[in-house]
């Protein structure tokens, strides 16, 4: 009859697989978390390029926009009194400009608008 040797290593298994299935738990969130952290940056990303196409896009139509509003209008240089000519831009034909939203122009020189735009009600 054989004779069985007692070892104290009874259960030493079970805690070694538990301590890999942590391990290996605690590094799937872990992953997990850094997966979806990764997916927000680049769903702000997208955001941000979707809005700076888009903002491109109607500055692109706003000046498309104007310039046909104003293609049928001469844009010329202010003649003063002395026949020289001062920088300025000059829309003839005012009266004929009607927009519903107004007309803005920007200009570091003066603006003058031949006809009586102003007054014009529609």
């Amino acid at each position: 009859m054989a004779v069985k040797k007692y070892t104290k290593k009874n259960g030493q298994a079970l805690i070694l697989a538990y301590m890999t299935i942590v391990f290996l738990t605690i590094l799937s969130v872990s992953l997990f978390d850094k997966i979806m952290s990764e997916r927000g940056m680049l769903e702000r990303q997208r955001l941000e390029e979707e809005a700076f196409y888009l903002a491109e896009g109607g500055i692109e139509e706003a000046i498309n926009q104007f310039i046909s509003s104003i293609a049928n209008f001469q844009i010329q240089p202010r003649d003063d009194a002395s026949g020289t000519q001062e920088p300025g831009i000059r829309l003839i034909n005012g009266s004929q400009i009607y927009r519903s939203s107004g007309l803005t122009v920007v200009s570091n020189d003066p603006i003058y608008i031949q006809g009586d735009y102003n007054t014009m009600t529609r």
